[in-house]
């Protein structure tokens, strides 16, 4: 539980720091901010568990940050059209 409130809250800070430029920014570069939060949230959660239990992970959720940007656009695009209705 640690691991992933840690994990959050590094994540958050990447995105909180590059918060105004990721607001007026197009979805490729918003897909470039949303990976690299996802890439530093993945490498938060695979160090604590390789610390604190093992090096046994399953090597798909490696692709985690690539779908999460890949789906950023489907979900902006979601955001956008409950935004208008």
């Amino acid at each position: 539980m640690g691991q992933n409130a840690l994990a959050l809250i590094l994540s958050s800070a990447f995105i909180a720091k590059a918060k105004q430029s990721f607001f007026v920014s197009n979805v490729s570069t918003q897909q470039v901010y949303v990976f690299v939060a996802s890439v530093i949230y993945l490498a938060s959660i695979l160090i604590v568990h390789i610390l604190t239990q093992d090096f046994n992970f399953s090597y798909y959720i490696l692709i985690a940050p690539l779908s999460s940007a890949i789906f950023w656009s489907l979900i902006r695009l979601a955001l956008i059209n409950c935004k208008h209705q």
